[in-house]
């Protein structure tokens, strides 16, 4: 490094640096304590000796007017001087100085502010899948694959909007082998903290009935595939009904532990398909539960209960009151690799009368934040 300082010293027009004291003559690099650690008094000079420096560049003679060849040193000189400076940067101590054929300005030692971090994405993708397995008695099993891709973005830290529809293909052992697409939803949540580890999320969700497998004369199988579709998202898979679905989340955050509650009102009106829907409104109240365990950063586990109750006493409730409630208990596993998100889980019935359908589910997520 010293000699490094000595080659810029050099190309750069100025006489030899001596290590003897002479006043007003050459300046005293031996004297200064740091010279040995950073590149010399000359490009890292230290608070002890800054002011002699000066001294001896107010005493030198004036330099006579530069030729090109003199220009071209004190230029190879400064680059030279630069790279020097950087490497010599990454090893001391002292604060960084800008590299310069001239004494730095006291403003110039300042530490260098490190850039703000990148903005959170304001986007995202994410696709949800649930099959669905179950046993009619006397009838056979049955399946029902619904996949639900949806789309969001960010418009302020604490406002979302997104959509989404879903993909349903199945075979009901009674109606035989399916496919719909269920009503289309637009949502929006909004979030805002209540403290340093609890955060709210009001909600609201619109679903329009443009769905397949409804109307006064739907398709047999479609309606049936659309039916069984809707155990696990009653709010777009009624193809008859709008869907209005106010609710909120609440999220707590306790060391490892993440715990979230929600809660919705799912509220349908018929526009459609008075013949086979005979109800003009009907309302479901949802809730749940979810905890979940963080292992590491990257992996972890969670369990849920998911509950959904009829209000009032519709028709379908009428013939059989063990159809005014559902209820799922599940869990399973979840990861996480920078902007993706990864989950895979487990639910099943846990009350009657899906209970006896030994109705179970595979549910996994995938959510792509860009």
């Amino acid at each position: 490094m010293l000699i490094g300082a000595l080659i810029v010293h050099l190309l750069s027009g100025h006489a030899p640096l001596s290590f003897t004291h002479q006043p007003n003559d050459t300046f005293d690099v031996g004297r200064c304590r740091h010279a040995l650690r950073s590149v010399t008094c000359v490009l890292l000079p230290c608070l002890a000796c800054r002011s002699a420096y000066a001294q001896h560049q107010r005493n030198a003679p004036a330099d006579a007017p530069e030729s090109a060849r003199e220009r071209e040193a004190r230029a190879r000189a400064e680059q030279l001087g630069n790279v020097v400076l950087r490497a010599t940067m990454l090893r001391t101590a002292d604060p960084p100085l800008a590299p310069s054929a001239s004494l730095p300005t006291p403003a110039a030692d300042a530490t260098v502010k490190a850039p703000p971090p990148p903005p959170p994405p304001r986007h995202w993708v994410e696709v949800n899948s649930a099959l669905a397995l179950f046993n009619v008695p006397q009838l056979g099993s049955g399946y029902v694959l619904a996949m639900t891709p949806q789309v969001g973005m960010n418009v302020s830290k604490a406002l979302a909007v997104y959509g989404r529809v879903a993909f349903a293909q199945g075979s009901d052992p009674d109606a035989g082998n399916g496919f719909v697409v269920s009503n289309p939803a637009l949502g929006t949540r909004y979030s805002f903290a209540l403290g340093k580890w609890v955060t709210l999320t009001p909600t609201l969700e619109v679903a329009f009935p443009v769905g397949m497998g409804g109307g006064s004369h739907p398709d047999p199988t479609q309606a049936s595939i659309a039916r069984i579709a809707g155990l696990t998202d009653v709010t777009i898979f009624n193809p008859n009904y709008l869907a209005v679905v106010p609710g909120a989340l609440l999220q707590v955050v306790a060391g490892h532990f993440v715990s979230t509650a929600s809660l919705a009102v799912v509220q349908l009106v018929r526009t459609r398909g008075a013949a086979v829907s005979p109800e003009s409104a009907l309302a479901f109240g949802s809730g749940g539960i979810i905890t979940a365990y963080v292992v590491v950063q990257q992996f972890g586990l969670y369990a849920n209960v998911d509950y959904l109750r009829v209000v009032g006493k519709p028709s379908f409730v009428a013939a059989d009151d063990s159809a005014v409630d559902y209820a799922f208990a599940g869990g399973g596993v979840f990861s996480s690799f920078g902007r993706l998100d990864l989950s895979l889980g487990y639910a099943r019935a846990i009350d009657r009368p899906l209970s006896d359908l030994r109705l179970q589910y595979v549910v996994t997520r995938a959510h792509l934040a860009f």
